[in-house]
């Protein structure tokens, strides 16, 4: 606005009307959501005589000046957590102005807010805001794209905003870090973060993301090292606590002990006292002082527990009758060259990715989020009763579907025949993944219940796995998963391969070699040397995998066997259920 009022002014010194409303005018036919010069076109416009112009000028600062305030309201809605009267002021400000840009991308903001990420992505993608010279849009688009984890499209709006002013805004930047790392652009977002850094505000919490970048390819050093300067930035953010604890080759000294110790008895955040817990009990494992650590085990998912709010799996009487109606295709007429690993947390799926990964003809990236995010989208939108929508989906669409997958994996390929796509969640949509990738080949893998369930409680999630608070809760958890299972490895049959997390570490050749000629590979010894290969692990298991075979997690369950038995219990009784 500046802009044109310094163009304005020489015309109007020199009383040129005519030529100030034309400009005025020109600039409006672009710029056609600012009211206040509406307001101005038309009082030059009567200085000019020109009385059409000035009716035409008012009557359009009247609708535009009333549309901005209801988008204002909306957007005051929005902050004030007001959705349902957002969404409806939305819906008015659409139907009167459809694809005005700025309610679509509030409107991509409400999404959010409602975590429909799917639908937020698109709203984006409709804005075509690569396209747009907006830097507010850019801002928004590349915010809400990396939370709803389309970070290759995020990345390719970011490339809009010019470095300083990513700088200038930590959010933006942050999510543009994010979907680096995500992508497997770690050099990038290293650079970033050093960038970063230099906020003091910030120095801490991006402190951290340097530790994660170093600890994701396997340089303890490095991450403990960036761990402590957190802590020195800041003492009591006990996240960084955590941090050290969970590269697990870490020790701490008497001198941090002391100070954790002594962080216990503040009053400390809640999220910060859950981090200091999770990490005290870290140092008495390290102590063997295994009644100490349980204890403080116990209190920390004390603190998270949240009874009656579980983690359900996508298991169904009407799931399961739609497949077994609609057995999914046993041969494809391509080849998408994808392996999945999928089953519970905590079985040991990283340990064989890295195996595989070892292999010359198999890729492997990190636990990507793909099929859920297109399995939340159907399910969103689906029309009928059956899993996805799938009774009502075309091939056309399912082959839409499948190549949206396929393009979102892309840049995580290189050479290989196979790429593998390690979630363990994706065990809740077998069903689509076959419907989509007939000839996929799906990994289950599986462990002892009981170690499953210690090294769930003993972990500290970053999102979801509510179940994992509560050792009955994880005993059911179990049980329903293994319920679920069952339908599928009848189902599946010789297109399903199970391996048991004990049986590869006893016998780790036997089983890769069998495991190969399921994929139809011939076997290769580097997955023998799995700890030498070099790649970026986004896991918690992240330094276990980089050391050779070792089989002490198979039974150190066993030294807290009585504090586990609400789980052993569980386990064992609901076992004899399913079995009869």
């Amino acid at each position: 606005m500046h802009t044109i009022l310094s163009e304005l002014t020489p015309l109007l010194t020199k009383g040129k009307y005519a030529d100030a409303a034309h400009l005025l005018q020109r600039h409006l036919s672009q710029h056609p959501a600012d009211h206040e010069l509406w307001l101005k076109l038309a009082t030059i416009a009567k200085q000019a005589n020109l009385a059409e112009l000035h009716h035409q000028a008012q009557t359009q600062y009247q609708l535009v000046s009333y549309y901005n305030h209801r988008l204002y309201l909306a957007d005051q809605a929005l902050r004030q957590r007001q959705l349902k009267e957002c969404g409806a002021l939305l819906n008015e400000l659409l139907r009167d102005v459809p694809g005005e840009f700025r309610a679509l991308a509030l409107y991509a903001e409400l999404a959010i807010a409602c975590g429909d990420y799917d639908a937020a992505t698109e709203i984006f993608e409709t804005l075509n805001l690569h396209n747009y010279a907006h830097p507010q849009l850019h801002h928004r688009a590349v915010q809400h794209l990396a939370a709803a984890k389309q970070f290759n499209k995020a990345l390719l709006v970011s490339q809009q905003i010019p470095l300083q002013q990513l700088i200038a805004t930590p959010e933006t930047a942050l999510a543009v870090a994010q979907s680096y790392v995500k992508t497997a652009k770690l050099e990038q977002a290293e650079q970033l973060y050093i960038l970063l850094s230099q906020n003091q505000r910030l120095k801490a919490f991006v402190t951290q993301r340097l530790g994660h970048l170093k600890a994701f390819i396997g340089d303890s050093d490095r991450a403990a090292a960036y761990y402590t300067d957190a802590l020195e930035t800041e003492p009591e953010n006990t996240e960084s606590y955590w941090y050290l604890a969970n590269l697990k080759t870490y020790s701490f000294n008497e001198q941090q002990i002391a100070r954790m110790e002594q962080l216990q008895q503040t009053d400390l955040p809640l999220q910060h006292q859950i981090f200091l817990l999770f990490a005290l009990a870290k140092v008495k494992e390290q102590q063997h002082n295994w009644t100490e650590a349980c204890r403080y085990y116990q209190q920390a998912n004390g603190l998270l527990h949240k009874p009656g709010q579980h983690h359900t799996l996508n298991d169904s009487l009407s799931l399961r009758d739609y497949f077994s109606r609609h057995p999914v295709a046993q041969k494809a007429a391509g080849s998408s060259g994808l392996i999945f690993i999928l089953g519970l947390p905590r079985t040991g799926s990283t340990l064989l990715e890295q195996m595989l990964a070892s292999h010359p003809q198999i890729d492997a990236s990190h636990e990507i989020p793909e099929i859920t995010s297109i399995a939340r989208m159907l399910e969103s939108r689906k029309t009928d009763s059956s899993p996805y929508g799938l009774a009502t989906l075309s091939e056309q669409q399912k082959c839409s579907l499948a190549q949206r997958y396929l393009d979102y994996v892309a840049p995580l390929r290189q050479q290989g025949r196979y790429l593998i796509d390690k979630l363990p969640a994706n065990c809740n949509h077998i069903g689509l993944i076959k419907t989509l990738f007939p000839d996929a080949k799906i990994i289950e893998m599986t462990r002892d219940p009981i170690a499953t369930g210690w090294s769930l409680f003993r972990h500290l999630f970053a999102e979801g796995h509510l179940y994992a608070n509560n050792l009955q809760d994880i005993g059911q958890y179990y049980l329903n998963y293994e319920q679920m299972m069952q339908f599928w490895r009848q189902q599946l049959g010789t297109q399903l391969y199970s391996i048991s997390y004990e049986e590869l570490l006893q016998a780790p050749e036997t089983h890769l070699q069998r495991l190969m000629q399921y994929l139809e590979l011939e076997f290769h010894p580097g997955c023998m040397q799995f700890h030498q290969t070099a790649r970026a692990i986004q896991t918690p298991s992240t330094m276990q995998v980089r050391q050779p075979l070792y089989t002490s997690a198979l039974t150190d369950w066993l030294q807290v066997s009585d504090f586990l038995e609400p789980l052993i219990t569980k386990v064992q009784s609901g076992r004899a259920n399913i079995l009869s």
